[in-house]
């Protein structure tokens, strides 16, 4: 039994002792000059890193095997060393060939410009959290209206939480026309952000760079970057009370708010997730398994990473915001998931008079156009939308006065009565129309 013990003890431990590390610098192979934050995987395993602000890395390995170690960040070639051969220099000498990019001609014409927000476009957080280096996530961002523009700016939400000036990447991808997944860089360039208070969006301008706006949307991926020992003294300084993992996984803590599980579950993707190599949209992978409440669903709703963008689109094509803010609103509604009928039941014709009048006496008109009327064709429905929009507060709500709900609920009542009165048989229990005027 003893020596039993003592074998499983050696075997506990003796990963530990058979560790390989390999380290090294990356360098610009024209300039000579440091690369920071390029990243650093294997070929063929989910393992891998990012370099340091200063150009160095450093990758722990179990055991040494047939493998390539991958050395890439955009705007260079990416280069593959034999991980075997890697092993054997004590320090590696990375040195990256600039990307040759190709000059496209871009047509600039005398036209007025409007503009758009698309994405999560929230005052603040309902939640936070940080990302791993090795592991950025990404949001989509649609081109829902098909316009031909560009991309005027990409915000990202940082939390005052953590430690909102240490530094992020954000890079800008192109949909995978097989699998919908982040693709191809937009942009032949990495962007390194920070916040600087917290609780803020940080914003990137991209008008002078001209970046069409893809058919298909895009992808904007974030990133935490790894904190050096001297960021790490400068971070200790003032967070006392932070441990050394605290610090780095906090570095810096994004933004996140509710959405409808459909939008978040299709806007949300996460790399290296769990044991996979690659792009997986996150809820739709892993929500069927996770409790509902402690891991950010509720009900019929998710977490979802503030980004949005603002789009410039050429007024010509005689798309207004406001036409815009129209046809988004009937887009939800036809597209309608079936979350969003989760506050007022309708399974039946009684259920949904019942929940008519709930609606009503709460004052919900726009749940009310939203998702317990249903119309005969999207005309109607935006004028609808439209007719919302006018009457809204100071609040920013559509409202009915005391004596409209009163009018409502009683013709409601009404038809409630009328309902119930019909026999089961009656095709008309099931047919009915509802015309409220006045």
């Amino acid at each position: 039994m003893k020596n039993l013990l003592l074998l499983l003890f050696g075997l506990l431990f003796y990963p530990a002792f058979s560790q390989v590390q390999l380290k090294g610098n990356i360098t610009d192979a024209e300039s000579g000059e440091t690369i920071p934050y390029a990243n650093v995987y294997l070929k063929n395993q989910p393992i891998g890193t990012t370099a340091f602000r200063d150009g160095s890395f450093s990758l722990k390995l179990d055991s040494v095997f047939r493998d390539s170690v991958i050395f890439s960040i955009i705007g260079y070639e990416p280069k593959s060393v034999f991980l075997p051969d890697a092993i054997k220099t004590k320090v590696l000498a990375i040195k990256l060939e600039p990307t040759q990019e190709e000059l496209k001609e871009v047509e600039v014409l005398p036209r007025k410009l409007e503009s758009y927000e698309v994405g999560l476009v929230r005052h603040g957080a309902t939640t936070t959290n940080g990302t791993l280096p090795e592991r950025p996530d990404a949001r989509f961002i649609s081109n829902e209206y098909q316009v031909n523009g560009y991309i005027k700016n990409i915000s990202v939400y940082v939390s005052k939480k953590g430690i909102p000036e240490a530094p992020f990447r954000v890079n800008l991808l192109s949909v995978d026309k097989v699998s919908g997944s982040p693709g191809t860089p937009l942009i032949n360039q990495d962007f390194v952000l920070n916040a600087e208070e917290g609780n803020e969006w940080v914003k990137l301008n991209l008008e002078k760079r001209l970046v069409k706006l893809p058919e298909q949307g895009f992808f904007v991926v974030v990133q935490s970057l790894p904190i050096d020992s001297l960021q790490l003294l400068k971070y200790s300084s003032r967070l006392p009370d932070m441990e050394e993992w605290e610090i780095k996984v906090s570095a810096p803590l994004f933004g996140y708010a509710f959405e409808a599980y459909s939008e978040a579950a299709d806007a949300n993707w996460c790399f290296h997730c769990i044991v996979e190599n690659e792009w997986v949209p996150y809820w739709r992978k892993h929500a069927f398994s996770l409790d509902s409440v402690r891991n950010g669903i509720t009900s019929g709703r998710a977490s979802s990473l503030m980004i949005k963008a603002e789009i410039n689109y050429y007024a010509d094509q005689k798309l207004k915001v406001k036409d815009l803010k129209t046809k988004r609103a009937v887009k939800k509604v036809f597209d309608r998931p079936d979350e969003n009928t989760l506050k007022y039941p309708q399974s039946t014709p009684s259920y949904l008079l019942s929940s008519l009048k709930q609606a009503f006496e709460a004052n919900d008109l726009a749940y009310v156009c939203s998702y317990l009327v249903y119309y005969d064709d999207k005309d109607e429905l935006e004028k609808t939308m439209a007719f919302l929009e006018s009457m809204k507060d100071t609040l920013g709500e559509a409202r009915l006065t005391e004596k409209e709900i009163e009018n409502v609920t009683v013709l409601l009542s009404s038809l409630e009565a009328e309902l119930q009165n019909l026999k089961p048989s009656d095709e008309e229990r099931f047919i009915f129309e509802l015309k409220l005027k006045d």
